[in-house]
């Protein structure tokens, strides 16, 4: 964010809307003990922080012994504490900050949930995002049914898009502008830059064919990423392109919104260490500010069962079962620039 970009906070939800806020995080912990997940409160300031270039984070700095940043999901400490207790399933619903600008789908300030399974593939873990969310609705007077969609990524982009992320030959630049034609023009991306045009089309084409009318409940489910977006998710050969690896990986979009991210995780630390390297090279190229590596974290990496964890926006969440247009209104306070 901007150095000069101020923040004001403003008052938002009303007591009844807080109120209700309370009952659902009642019912996360409800529904953890059922599961005997174990809560565990992390660390909100850290030494390290996310290495992927598409991550801003705040560092913060006390004094000159006591630097470090606003942690942006509880990750490393939750991984680390299963690897000193193995196959304990844990969770954390805590605060984390991302520097990027107050939206009605964003806060630099907002409150995550994530979990750890051992035993489960991603497929079960998505299956129990989208029964959290269910129990959740539920407890709305407006108990509609939830339809769920389940769609690979390259399947995303042959539909909505008419290419294969894998075809080689692509100008994704030009794909890019034979959709935002009429769009205006877009500064700083390279020609050759295909992984930002693809995340481009992504975000500007793809994902609005998921967005539906808020209360009617639409879940989408998107699985098998590419490689270059595996983050710290296991490789497998691609059921249906051959010489070609998939993450095992997903992310749940709810009405449209992007809610959950999840995978299982690759246990390897060589492999963990090689992809935060790949990261810091792109932040160098991409002119972003160098974060170095999360040392125990790679530590703790070889020490995990195998396991699978999700991140879930929870502000995003209430708002989509509340109908409400803006996380802001699920917030006592939230913040927007002046």
């Amino acid at each position: 964010m901007d150095s000069d970009i101020k923040l004001k906070w403003c008052i938002g939800a009303s007591p009844s809307t807080l109120k209700k806020r309370a009952q659902y995080h009642a019912l996360i912990r409800e529904f953890f003990i059922d599961r005997n997940v174990l809560e565990i409160e992390t660390p909100i300031l850290g030494n390290y922080t996310a290495t992927d270039a598409f991550t801003n984070s705040i560092s913060y700095s006390a004094s000159s012994h006591h630097t470090g940043y606003l942690q942006t999901s509880p990750e490393s400490y939750l991984k680390q504490y299963i690897a000193k207790y193995p196959k304990l399933d844990i969770y954390s619903l805590t605060k984390v900050f991302r520097d990027d600008y107050p939206a009605s789908q964003h806060q630099p300030e907002f409150t995550m949930l994530e979990w750890y399974r051992h035993g489960f593939d991603w497929q079960q873990l998505s299956d129990e995002v989208i029964q959290l969310i269910d129990i959740l609705n539920r407890k709305n007077s407006a108990k509609q049914e939830i339809h769920i969609t389940k769609i690979s990524y390259q399947e995303c982009f042959e539909r909505y898009v008419g290419e294969s992320i894998y075809d080689d030959t692509i100008k994704w630049q030009e794909v890019y502008y034979r959709f935002q034609e009429n769009a205006p023009e877009v500064i700083g991306v390279g020609e050759q830059d295909d992984k930002l045009w693809k995340q481009l089309l992504w975000s500007q084409v793809i994902e609005t064919n998921f967005k539906t009318k808020q209360g009617s409940n639409q879940i989408t489910v998107v699985y098998d990423y590419p490689e270059d977006l595996s983050m710290m998710a296991k490789l497998s050969p691609s059921p249906s392109i051959s010489k070609v690896c998939v993450a095992k990986r997903f992310e749940l979009y709810y009405n449209g919104i992007e809610l959950a991210n999840g995978w299982e995780e690759d246990t390897c630390p060589h492999n963990i260490y090689r992809k935060m390297q790949h990261d810091i090279k792109e932040r160098q190229q991409r002119k972003l500010p160098t974060m170095s590596i999360d040392q125990p974290l790679i530590d703790s990496i070889e020490k995990m069962a195998p396991v699978s964890g999700v991140a879930m926006g929870i502000d995003r969440l209430y708002a989509q079962i509340q109908n409400l247009p803006s996380i802001n209104q699920t917030l006592a306070f939230y913040s927007k620039t002046i």
